[in-house]
């Protein structure tokens, strides 16, 4: 039984790690907004910033709402 609880901590301790290096890494690789990313072209920056606007203006929803009456 004593080898059981020896491979079960182990497992812990490995999946601990694995999520330790990939918080590591992607702390490194990601950026908040395009703006921010150290990685990409001026080119890739606009292209992403015209296609979320264009998403986003596509996107919106109106919902009017009967006034209450007085």
């Amino acid at each position: 039984m004593a080898g059981f609880e020896v491979y079960f901590a182990d497992s812990l301790s490995i999946s601990g790690a694995i999520g330790v290096v990939w918080y590591v890494l992607w702390a490194i690789f990601t950026s908040n907004t395009p703006e921010q990313h150290r990685w990409i072209t001026e080119e890739e920056k606009t292209y992403i910033i015209t296609s979320v606007e264009k998403e986003k203006s596509k996107n919106v929803i109106t919902v009017s709402f009967p006034q209450p009456v007085p």
